[in-house]
């Protein structure tokens, strides 16, 4: 079966066969939510890298998870595709903190959700990560040339995303975070990248 057209980002599409029995299948198509949990939101910002460039975790549709920008494997690229994916970036919609419709319309009559489950508060979601920028920071280590320019472009596109969704005392919170004398870094790029991380947000 080929289809006529893509299926809509942010829908649901009940894709049926009727024959002497009719089967109904339905496929979503969420930009951003590489999770796969239901919303797109900063988590997934998070779980790709968890998933799919540190490996700590297994990613949830395989590379479909990961491969953000669709150029057949994944690397640091795809997490600045999927931020400028959540902060509508150029000609991107903006993903960030929205759900699958519902669909009213399937045919086999499943129980439909009166409403999208309620989120945390984006403060809620930004003081995760935070918690995470600074764990992420703190425990990277950078073994080669390629792991610190992969390092460089994570940490710059992370900082660009607290600058652009974090209010001034957020900023200034996890500035302050990043220049603990107490805190202590598994590699000395990361030890050295921090205050220059925390003098972009206060700026």
């Amino acid at each position: 079966m080929i289809l006529e057209r893509p299926i809509s980002a942010g829908y649901w599409t009940t894709i049926g066969y009727v024959s002497t029995e009719a089967y109904y299948r339905e496929y979503g198509y969420l930009p951003a939510d590489s999770s796969g949990d239901g919303p797109s939101n900063t988590a997934d910002i998070l779980k790709l890298i968890d998933c799919c460039l540190n490996e700590t975790c297994t990613p949830e549709f395989g590379i479909y998870s990961c491969d953000i920008d669709h150029s057949g494997t994944y690397t640091s690229a795809d997490t600045s595709r999927l931020i400028d994916l959540l902060n509508g970036s150029g000609k991107y919609t903006t993903w960030n903190l929205e759900y699958l419709s519902d669909n009213e319309t399937c045919p086999d009559g499943g129980e439909l959700l009166s409403e999208p489950p309620r989120q945390p508060e984006e403060s809620v979601l930004n003081q995760w990560f935070a918690d995470w920028f600074v764990d992420y920071l703190t425990m990277v280590e950078i073994p080669d040339n390629a792991a610190r320019a992969e390092f460089q472009e994570i940490a710059e596109a992370l900082t660009g995303w607290a600058l652009d969704h974090f209010s001034i005392d957020e900023r200034e919170t996890l500035a302050d975070r990043l220049t603990d004398p107490a805190l202590t870094f598994a590699d000395p790029l990361a030890e050295k990248a921090a205050p220059k991380i925390a003098a972009k947000l206060i700026k």
